[in-house]
């Protein structure tokens, strides 16, 4: 499926090269229609052409949401600025107008999926996540709620499509920006896979490629701010006793960027990544570009996600690099 998605978007983005200028105007909410169709396939059994309206109008509402519903806002430490002048007209009355507006565009969408997945259901038949989700709302509708549908796909949503775009997008402003590691990966793809699709058997002979995945999470820190979490007894961090019931966020940026652990960490370099013996080293401990703790980001570990594309989340991004057949060279210089 990734692949295949993959394929088409690298043809896509051709196609617009061509009629373009060779310009593409919003690389990342291109990708995202690629990267969304995935999502959407599995949840509702189906994809969507790029350019079609409806599509366009939907990926383009969770580009929105995602942009302004951020952990990081100041009104999510300090509730108190959504009250406070002039803070409040700027943040409440555009960003919550934005936000209702968007939700429920989308909560319309889903609902409306939803439905038409009611009417055709059959028992014993699961064509994809929704008829999972009313094959188990039938057995226990106790816990099984809209509200709950719509916040799990959502969940979907951002951590399969939106942050794998926003990824992806980062791995190839890098790629043009650095041309000779293009070229190097370039010559171990073609070494170890030539022209047939990336399989998951190939991961151990792309460590060049797998070190530069390993080094724009680390440089870019796409997610610089893990989710928040709640301490459940008294913790010590550092002679300091944190209480239980805090809410405590890591801060993945600076772990990424820490000069006591990384050489230049400001700068960019796969070889960081790779140890003496020619193997990916790990770096545990100070890598977590998917969070940390046990609620880490569901596009990492979701059953899911990673029963149905076979792939977690790092191979899925290589997937669509070595998909992508090299055109970052043809989109930057027509």
């Amino acid at each position: 499926m990734v692949q295949t998605e993959a394929s088409i978007l690298c043809d896509y983005l051709i196609r617009e090269c061509e009629k373009g200028d060779g310009l593409v105007s919003n690389i990342k909410l291109t990708i995202q229609y690629a990267t969304a169709n995935v999502i959407h396939h599995i949840i509702f059994g189906y994809r969507w052409d790029y350019d079609n309206p409806e599509w366009r109008r939907l990926v383009k509402r969770l580009y929105d949401f995602f942009a302004i519903n951020l952990i990081a806002m100041p009104e999510n430490f300090i509730p108190a600025l959504k009250y406070v002048p002039p803070l409040n007209h700027l943040i409440s009355r555009n960003q919550d107008k934005t936000l209702r507006e968007v939700t429920t565009a989308i909560e319309e969408y889903v609902s409306s999926q939803i439905e038409e997945h009611r009417s055709s259901y059959c028992e014993g038949e699961i064509r994809d996540f929704v008829d999972l989700y009313i094959k188990y709302e039938q057995e226990h509708k106790e816990f099984y709620t809209k509200e709950n549908i719509f916040q799990v796909i959502l969940d979907l949503f951002r951590a399969g499509s939106d942050t794998t775009a926003t990824s992806i997008s980062w791995a190839t402003l890098y790629l043009v920006k650095f041309p000779d590691i293009q070229e190097a990966l370039r010559e171990e793809i073609d070494k170890a896979i030539g022209s047939r699709p990336y399989v998951k058997e190939d991961k151990p002979k792309l460590i060049k490629t797998r070190a530069f995945v390993n080094e724009v999470h680390r440089h870019v820190s796409v997610a610089p701010l893990a989710p928040p979490h709640t301490v459940d007894k008294p913790t010590q961090v550092e002679g300091y006793t944190i209480p239980p019931n805090t809410l405590v966020q890591p801060n993945l940026y600076f772990i990424h960027h820490d000069d006591q652990y990384w050489t230049d960490p400001d700068k960019f370099n796969i070889n960081r990544w790779i140890g003496e013996d020619g193997e990916l080293l790990k770096h545990e401990g100070h890598f977590m570009p998917f969070s940390i703790g046990k609620g880490h980001a569901a596009g990492r570990h979701n059953n899911t996600i990673s029963k149905r594309l076979k792939l977690p989340y790092s191979e899925y991004l290589i997937s669509i690099i070595t998909s992508l057949d090299w055109i970052i060279t043809v989109i930057c210089n027509p």
